[in-house]
């Protein structure tokens, strides 16, 4: 079973190839992986 913090990073990801913006907090998670 999934991570739920994997399935978070996942939309995230999806988000910014839908040209989405993450905000500074999702960044600094992004960049802790």
């Amino acid at each position: 079973m999934p991570r739920p913090d994997v399935d978070l990073l996942d939309e995230q990801i999806e988000r910014l190839r839908g040209g989405g913006t993450l905000t500074e907090r999702e960044v600094h998670i992004l960049c802790d992986k």
